[in-house]
């Protein structure tokens, strides 16, 4: 294997842990028993960039019943990833997560496929919280 096949395996395999560490951290986030909805949003809010290629340029906005999260005040891009967050199929709010400034890097697929993830858990908690709200 050359040093350029292994500068580009190194960066896929970086890229790997970051992903797999904001799974990690959100799935521990999700199991505390003490955080409301609003914690857990805001604690994603503080994760989700990190585990973007371009972390430095990434801006992560979450909406949820019409009150806007945000980790940086953001920027209009056409540059984005968003997923919707249904409940019961509908759409409750959204997380996007998009590029702001000069970067050229695109998104990759395995990042749209994380956010995917995170929308779907994200869903099921808010669902699950809200059922234990109820009883």
């Amino acid at each position: 294997m050359g040093c350029e096949e292994r500068k580009h395996e190194s960066r896929g395999t970086t890229q790997r842990e970051k992903e797999l560490n904001l799974l990690y951290s959100f799935s521990r986030i999700v199991d505390r028993a003490e955080n409301s909805i609003k914690d857990i949003l805001i604690s994603l809010l503080r994760i989700l960039s990190d585990a973007i290629i371009d972390s430095v340029n990434t801006i992560a906005v979450i909406v949820y019943n019409d009150k806007v999260y945000e980790s940086d005040k953001a920027l209009k891009s056409d540059r984005f990833i968003r997923e919707p967050i249904k409940k019961r199929g509908k759409e409750v709010g959204s997380v996007t997560v998009l590029y702001c400034g000069d970067s050229e890097i695109p998104f990759l697929y395995e990042e749209g496929q994380m956010v995917l993830s995170i929308t779907g858990k994200l869903a099921k908690t808010i669902q699950l919280n809200q059922s234990f709200e109820a009883q």
